[in-house]
Formats: structure tokens, C-alpha cells, sequence
């Protein structure tokens, strides 16, 4: 899976700061979000293939790769090589240590983090292929004896755009090059933002207990 899989899970900061490095403390929670999950929500927006949704599993890649092991017959994509999708992922959805039922979070609470990962859904190939199945066999491992007749296949969504909100204050928006280049961390939004921008959230998120 991504690149805390393997030894201990993503960091979790005190604090996220509000201002000039929102953005990219909200580009490294989706990351986190999208190793911490085992399933999510893809629904397609494109001709030929008929608009649909389905909940899939997922494993992501250490560089933030989103792959999926979808039926050829699952995905309408006989003969079609790429469509537009997203894949919609909830902190609800994870387990009771990290979702927000531990924090008594209501699934629509703006503290309950989840984002959209819009971009192109086509079959992986080559070293994408490799990588994505050993991905996805390690994080789900009756994948490996799924029936060979439904020809399972890999698939990587390319991430163009993320949408995500995690906090008061409105959801970020950023593009796929900015998640890419995060880590994946959980932020924690803190509110109200302290007094002096981003330099004294961080302070405040630093600061030992009084």
C-alpha cells in the first residue's frame, strides 16, 4: 500500500495550520485518507460507458497511485482503454481507531475528513500493472483467488484534481500534482485559527501542555 504501508502508520500532526500552508496540509490528508482506506466510491462521467457508481476496494501505491482490481464485466470497459471517474473516500469509512466514531463525529460533521480524487480510471500496464496487484493482493488478500473467469484487471485512477474538507472553515482544492508530491499525513484542523496566521498555528500546535 502507500508509503507508510509496511512500518507503523502516517503521522498525525497537533495542528493544521490556517493560511498559507493549508493547502498543502490538506493535499498531505488526502493521502493519508487514501492509505487509511480499504474501499471507497467510484462512480464514472463518460461516453461510451453508461454514468454508474459502484463501492470498490483500493490500495494505494507509495507514491500516492490509486489502484483498483475491477471485472471487465464490472466496469463496461470491454474495449474501452480510459474514462473519466472519481473516487469519493470518507474517514467514516475507516476503522473505529482512526474513524470518526472515535472522535463521536456525525459522518457529515466538517471535522470528519473526505475527498474527491477526480482524474482519468484506465487499465495499469507494465510496472503500474505489478505494482498495483501486489498493492492490492497485500492490503486484500482473497483478491489472489478471485475466479480467473471474470478477468480481474488492474486499474490505476491518474488523479487531475482533489477536492477534500476536513475542517470549519470550507473545503481545498488543489491539483493532482500537489497530491502527488504530498505525504501522506493526518492533519488536524485546529478552530478557531490562532491570532498571527499560520506562523502562530504552528506555534500553538508546538507548544507543550500547559
Amino acid at each position: 500500500a502507500g508509503a507508510a504501508a509496511g512500518g507503523g502508520e502516517a503521522a498525525i500532526s497537533a495542528g493544521r495550520p490556517y493560511g498559507g500552508d493549508g493547502k498543502t496540509a490538506a493535499a498531505e490528508t488526502s493521502r493519508w485518507l487514501a492509505h487509511a482506506a480499504s474501499w471507497g466510491y467510484v462512480s464514472v462521467h463518460d461516453a461510451p460507458l453508461a454514468t454508474a457508481a459502484a463501492v470498490l476496494s483500493i490500495a494505494d501505491g507509495d507514491q500516492g497511485e490509486l489502484f483498483f482490481y475491477i471485472a471487465d464485466f464490472d466496469s463496461g470497459a470491454s474495449g474501452v482503454s480510459e474514462w473519466n471517474a472519481s473516487l469519493t473516500l470518507s474517514q467514516a469509512g475507516l476503522n473505529a481507531t482512526t474513524g470518526c466514531e472515535a472522535l463521536s463525529l456525525d459522518p457529515e460533521d466538517p471535522r470528519c475528513a473526505k475527498a474527491t480524487y477526480s482524474g482519468v480510471m484506465r487499465k495499469a500496464c507494465c510496472g503500474a500493472q505489478t505494482k498495483g496487484k501486489a498493492a492490492l493482493f497485500r492490503r486484500h488478500p482473497a483478491m489472489a483467488s478471485w475466479p480467473e473467469g471474470h478477468n480481474f484487471q488492474v486499474y490505476e485512477l491518474a488523479v487531475s484534481d482533489v477536492w477534500i474538507i476536513d475542517g470549519y472553515g470550507g473545503a481545498a482544492t488543489f491539483t493532482g500534482k500537489e497530491y502527488y508530491a504530498a505525504k501522506p499525513r493526518h492533519n488536524v484542523p485546529s478552530f478557531p485559527p490562532a491570532k498571527g496566521g499560520a506562523a502562530a498555528e504552528r506555534a500553538a500546535a508546538a507548544a507543550p501542555p500547559p
